[in-house]
């Protein structure tokens, strides 16, 4: 009798890359935003292991679903109330990205229905902390883990079988592919109605026929074949081993794949072409940024040339409004052609990113100072809160900076007058970076936040405080910087309390004495603008 455990399949492994079993180690991965319920977690785990057991813990599913990047856990403790995500989405996420990584839902008596669900849907077991003390939370972890190792067997068995079921249903359907069964000299002895119309000659004529291929070795390969007019015809030719009246024999499926075949052939023309265009456009968008911003220059520097005076007064005082219009008005389209054609690289895999370790601080300091003057105007006001104490970061200044200039510019077009605008930044538990501007404006709608990044999208006029709103660049070249920094970038809206646009960048990019704060402290004490 067979049994369920597939034993030539890989047991799961421990941090330490040893097989998991009683007395050896693991690498616990526990997601409690609760610092209390944390503490007593960790240290029962560590308790029943008796010192066995590696705990990484953390507070929210954006740094778990960043530490499953990081590293390898041999199984996960979750909480499913965190402070970005809830209930049995929180469960359902987290099963979609930690697909062979067994989960154990820690929850609340109230919660318990809940994490029971968690449970169906593929969490391997669920505790209640009311009854932790109770619990060997060691065993839990490793009995999850082996019954992980053997649904994945499970599952791998299962798909065998559906495998073969599939390949016996194609071999008796009277309507299933041409096939044909051929003896050791490769001598046809049966074929089906397909068979027969593939290759144009009756059922009388093709048993006893040679097939006129050698089938020695052959498994999966694409033949040219003579079809029923005389035409060639490809085809997709598969052989399997059988005995045919007790004899060595082969079966062999063949399909017509000659319209695959031209499709495959004009596909690689289309991207060869495509390619090429995408050349050629990178190449004319270079020229012609080129040969705009040459005139461009000349227009804006006559400007400013004019606005000084020197070579005398204009004369009427509007003449000086409509210079400083020109000029402005040459700066906007001079920005918007460096943002196309960095996005135009970006596309290509031509933006490269010049790093070196900057002096965090300055960096946001200098990009809210820049930001000071437009805010007053607009009657906004602008704070900037960092807890990041001048910690270095290794970086693209001038590329990260620009980052940073788009979301303040739109937080600025967004905002009605008497607004706030809060650009902040600190180093998470797990010493990830997060760097925030948030504002109270209009917001947007959830449809619009989720094509937000998308090149030349631009919110509906009813949601924007002016009628000039760009070209839609901004927020995908926005993201496209952050990802060459290795960083998440994430948006959250909502209509009538404001849009809070987050940056997050790894552990790796900060100094060493970056210190660390509670984000989730850091939102109850900071502007209550947007829940992140």
């Amino acid at each position: 009798m067979s049994s369920l455990v597939d034993h030539d399949a890989p047991r799961p492994r421990c941090a330490a890359g040893k097989v998991c079993s009683t007395g050896r180690r693991l690498k616990v991965l526990l997601v409690e935003d609760n610092p209390a319920d944390a503490i007593t977690i960790e240290r029962q785990l560590v308790a029943d292991s008796r010192g066995a057991a590696t705990v990484v813990q953390v507070d929210s599913l954006t740094s778990t679903l960043l530490s499953l990047t990081q590293d390898d856990f041999d199984a996960i403790f979750l909480d499913l109330n965190l402070p970005d995500s809830d209930g049995l989405e929180t469960a359902m996420l987290l099963l979609q990205q930690a697909l062979t990584t067994p989960i154990v839902v820690v929850s609340s008596e109230e919660m318990e229905q809940v994490a029971i669900e968690a449970v169906r849907l593929g969490a391997q077991d669920y505790l209640s902390k009311s009854r932790l003390r109770s619990e060997n939370l060691y065993r839990t972890a490793t009995h999850a883990i082996e019954r992980q190792s053997l649904r994945l067997a499970l599952e791998r068995r299962i798909a065998d079988l559906e495998r073969k079921r599939q390949n016996f249903r194609s071999l008796i359907a009277d309507n299933a592919d041409a096939m044909i069964v051929m003896d050791s000299d490769g001598k046809i002895r049966f074929s089906n109605r397909a068979a027969e119309a593939l290759m144009g000659r009756s059922k009388a004529a093709l048993e006893g026929s040679d097939f006129g291929q050698p089938l020695e070795g052959t498994e999966n390969s694409d033949i040219e074949i003579v079809g029923g007019d005389g035409r060639p015809v490809v085809v997709d030719l598969r052989v399997m081993n059988t005995t045919w009246e007790g004899e060595p024999a082969y079966i062999a499926t063949l399909r017509d794949v000659t319209e695959h075949k031209e499709a495959e052939r004009m596909l690689r023309v289309a991207k060869q072409s495509a390619d090429l265009a995408s050349q050629v456009k990178t190449q004319f968008l270079a020229n012609i940024s080129h040969e705009l911003r040459t005139p461009l220059n000349a227009i804006m520097g006559f400007a400013e040339l004019l606005l000084m005076e020197v070579h005398g007064p204009l004369g009427h005082a509007d003449y000086g409004e409509y210079l400083k219009d020109i000029r402005n008005s040459g700066r906007e389209l001079t920005d918007l052609i460096n943002r196309l054609l960095d996005l135009s690289k970006a596309q290509a895999g031509a933006l490269t990113l010049q790093e070196q370790e900057e002096d965090l601080h300055s960096l946001l300091e200098t990009a809210v100072r820049s930001y000071h003057a437009p805010a007053a105007e607009a009657g906004l006001r602008l704070t900037l809160d960092n807890r990041t104490e001048r910690c270095g970061l290794f970086c693209d200044a001038e590329r990260l900076k620009e980052v940073i200039d788009i979301l303040l510019s739109n937080s600025l077009k967004f905002t009605e007058r008497g607004g706030e605008i809060c650009l902040s930044a600190a180093v998470t538990e797990e010493g990830i970076l997060e760097i925030s501007i948030a504002d109270n404006g209009r917001g947007m709608p959830r449809e619009q936040v989720l094509r937000a990044f998308s090149a030349f999208e631009r919110p509906d006029g009813a949601y924007s405080t002016e009628t000039g709103q760009g070209a839609g660049l901004g927020l995908a070249l926005a993201k496209t910087l952050v990802e060459l920094h290795a960083g998440i970038i994430r948006l959250d809206s909502d209509v009538g309390r404001g849009t809070r646009a987050t940056i997050l960048l790894p552990a790796a990019r900060l100094s060493a004495q970056a210190p660390r704060t509670n984000l989730a402290v850091l939102r109850q004490e900071g502007p209550k603008l947007v829940s992140g």
